[in-house]
């Protein structure tokens, strides 16, 4: 007797296994459910048409539940086919038995779509900025996207889960500055966007391991890492002058060649308007040329200051709505692009007032009569500066020239500005 139940127990267990095997591989086809799914969703959906092909029964084992699953499902919205590859909608089991089967997810994976199917969607969905962002800015890209939506008792959508891939995107930011090779992955629900992997070019700028993270609350946050390889010169700088008008000492003759890892953090309330905002970088600073719109005369140099040259520089700078803002910048400088020498340069400026340090070699030829002192070329003198200013204030803290025994120091020397 217990050889008879222990066998049928065998069996019984050799028989789920072969049955969970085939429902979660090759799966049972079935008809029955075909006009089931297409009442219920064109029931909730007006807008949508939606015919099934071959429908299969099969079983998830990574959430232990039943779905059904179809391949190539022509849905129609508004008169536009969507490119779907297949559909997963799944089941409640406790439903089934009773025969009044309820949805409780849609799995949906679209095949690849191109920028102008996704425009000819969107035109056919509620306006926001998104949707006129990607119809005027962005002229080329595929998309491809899983989204998961789960459903309550009434087919509506309780919440959703969409993950997909953007690769070889191309649009304009302003003018003629045209962003392309872009590509990411991307993840999205209810309360959070997620955005991976994002590599992108420019004229003279490659964007690569950029990250993005949204997450929608009573505020909205915004917080983005990303590198940045720059290599800006006359042939493109003019490209990015919207954004560097303002910039004293940029001009066309301006030439830039770094590598900065770049953090963003933003926060908006819910009419989009920033409440606060911090932007760092880091990085390094290969090659940076400033030519003077204006040579800067000086009567204790021998030649006027054209240009100023930068190279192996290490730069750190921060810039935020608290105001308590720096740079710091040390590496090797020229005045002629031939004699290199030390510098480490510190602003912190908080609102109104600024408090720098200069330390720098200086090698040029220096004359100043009115203290008999002169110093050759090549020569190399050490300055340190430190100073603060506010408002019409500047306080000179120190300034100190120290060349072989010669010795000049200035301290607390404090300057007013009348009006």
């Amino acid at each position: 007797m217990k050889k008879k139940f222990l066998t049928t127990i065998i069996i019984l267990l050799i028989f789920l296994v072969s049955l969970m095997t085939i429902l979660s591989t090759v799966g049972f086809k079935t008809d029955r459910f075909n006009k089931f799914i297409t009442d219920k969703i064109i029931e909730k959906n007006k807008s949508i048409s939606l015919e099934l092909e071959e429908i299969k029964f099969k079983f998830d084992f990574k959430d232990f539940d039943l779905f059904l699953e179809t391949k190539n499902p022509k849905l129609i919205y508004k008169n536009i086919e969507i490119p779907i590859e297949y559909t997963k909608v799944y089941l409640d089991f406790i439903s089934i038995i009773k025969s009044n089967p309820k949805i409780d997810k849609i799995n949906i994976t679209s095949r690849e779509i191109n920028i102008d199917q996704l425009k000819k969607i969107m035109i056919k969905t509620k306006p926001s900025n998104l949707n006129s962002i990607i119809r005027d800015k962005v002229k080329n890209g595929q998309l491809k996207v899983n989204l998961e939506l789960y459903l309550n008792d009434n087919l509506k959508i309780d919440n959703f889960i969409a993950r997909g891939e953007v690769k070889d995107m191309e649009g304009i930011i302003v003018n003629n500055l045209i962003i392309k090779n872009t590509s990411f992955s991307f993840f999205s629900d209810s309360s959070d966007i997620i955005i991976k992997n994002l590599k992108s070019k420019m004229d003279g700028i490659v964007i690569s391991n950029g990250n993005l993270q949204i997450k929608k609350n009573q505020e909205i946050s915004l917080q983005s890492d990303f590198n940045t390889e720059i290599k800006i010169n006359k042939k493109n700088i003019m490209n990015y002058s919207p954004f560097i008008k303002n910039i004293k000492f940029i001009n066309q003759e301006t030439k830039f060649n770094g590598n900065l890892d770049n953090f963003l953090n933003i926060t908006f309330d819910k009419t989009l308007k920033i409440i606060n905002y911090a932007y760092t970088n880091k990085g390094k600073i290969n090659e940076l040329l400033i030519q003077f719109d204006k040579s800067i005369k000086n009567s204790f140099l021998e030649k006027d200051v054209e240009e100023l040259y930068f190279k192996n520089s290490n730069f750190n700078a921060r810039y935020a709505s608290d105001k308590k803002n720096y740079i710091y910048i040390s590496g090797d400088y020229s005045i002629d692009n031939k004699n290199f020498q030390n510098y480490d340069f510190k602003n912190d400026f908080v609102k109104e007032s600024s408090n720098i340090n200069l330390n720098f070699e200086f090698a040029q030829k220096l004359n100043i009569d009115f203290i008999n002192y002169e110093k050759s070329y090549n020569k190399i003198a050490k300055i340190i500066l430190n100073l603060s200013t506010k408002k019409d204030l500047l306080n000179l803290k120190e300034l100190k020239y120290s060349e072989n025994k010669n010795l000049v120091l200035v301290e607390n020397l404090k300057i007013e500005k009348k009006i």
